[in-house]
């Protein structure tokens, strides 16, 4: 599961949605199936996502849904760039 952007055209002016997808085998072919439409990406709230989100967090059992970004604990890491 995961965000697509979707690209389209209307009236010569380009849009870009937000859709949540899945994939799925139809037929020995892969499939994404569509299970949420976000909206259009500039005018998606990262608050209303973080509601949404939030409201979800009590069904799931894989995934730990941290508070806030200060939660991350960051491993060290090599600099490859010297």
């Amino acid at each position: 599961m995961f965000v697509r952007e979707v690209k389209t055209v209307q009236n010569g002016k380009e849009y870009c949605y937000l859709h949540l997808v899945q994939n799925e085998r139809v037929d020995g072919k892969v499939r994404q199936k569509l299970l949420l439409s976000l909206g259009r990406k500039d005018q998606v709230d990262g608050e209303w996502v973080d509601q949404v989100v939030g409201a979800l967090k009590d069904y799931t059992k894989k995934t730990q849904v941290l508070e806030s970004v200060e939660e991350i604990e960051p491993k060290e890491a090599k600099n490859w760039l010297y």
